[in-house]
C-alpha cells in the first residue's frame, strides 16, 4: 500500500493522501474500540472484575501480546493473512482508497499486524467504555498509520523504494502501550 500510493503521485499529493490515510487507521480503530467498549459495558465487564481484576487481567494480556510478539510458543498469529484490494486503487479516487485501506488497517485483524499489542488495547476498551476505548484504539491507528508518513519522510523526490520502509513496530508498541496504560489508569481510578 505504502509504495502504491506514492509511486504513482507527486510528494505533495502523497503526503496529502498519508494524511487520509492516517485518519482513516485512527477512525477505523476508535470505532473498534468504541464498539469493544460497549460490549464491555453491556456485559458489566469492569464491575465484574473490579479493580484488581481489571488490572490483573490486563497484566495477563499484556504478559500474553508479549509473548506472542516474541512467538512464544510458536503459534500462528490471530490475524487474516490478506491484503487490501490493490483495485481499489485503480476503480477509486485515490483519496477514497487511501481512507479506505486506513480503516481496513485500523480494523487490525482484518489485514496484516505487525504486533499483538492490538488485543491488549481491544481488552483495555472493553474495561474502559466506549469514550476511552476509542481514544485507547485511536491511538493505535495513528500508530499504525504513522509508518506512511515516515516511509514519506525518509523517501527521495517523493518516490518510494522498498528499503525506505521503517521498521515502526517499536513505534507502535510505544505510542499503544502508553496509550493504554493511561487510559486504564484513568478510567480505573
Amino acid at each position: 500500500m505504502v509504495g502504491t500510493i506514492a509511486s504513482v503521485v507527486d510528494r505533495r499529493q502523497a503526503y496529502v493522501l498519508a494524511v487520509i490515510y492516517l485518519a482513516g487507521t485512527s477512525v477505523g480503530a476508535a470505532a473498534v474500540g468504541a464498539i469493544a467498549g460497549l460490549l464491555g459495558e453491556f456485559i458489566h465487564l469492569p464491575r465484574l472484575l473490579g479493580p484488581v481484576g481489571g488490572f490483573a487481567s490486563v497484566a495477563l494480556v499484556a504478559i500474553l501480546a508479549l509473548a506472542a510478539d516474541f512467538r512464544l510458543p510458536p503459534l500462528p498469529p490471530l490475524y487474516l493473512r490478506r491484503q487490501v484490494p490493490s483495485i481499489w486503487w485503480t476503480r477509486r479516487r485515490r483519496g477514497v482508497t487511501a481512507l479506505m485501506w486506513g480503516v481496513q488497517l485500523g480494523v487490525a485483524p482484518l489485514t496484516y499486524m505487525p504486533s499483538a499489542v492490538f488485543y491488549l488495547l481491544l481488552w483495555c476498551a472493553l474495561l474502559l467504555g466506549p469514550l476511552l476505548g476509542a481514544v485507547a484504539l485511536a491511538g493505535y491507528g495513528v500508530a499504525r498509520g504513522i509508518n506512511l508518513v515516515l516511509v514519506l519522510l525518509r523517501s527521495n523526490a517523493g518516490r518510494l523504494r522498498d528499503e525506505a520502509f521503517p521498521d515502526a513496530t517499536g513505534v507502535m508498541r510505544v505510542i499503544t502501550a502508553s496509550v493504554a496504560l493511561i487510559a486504564l489508569m484513568r478510567g480505573l481510578t
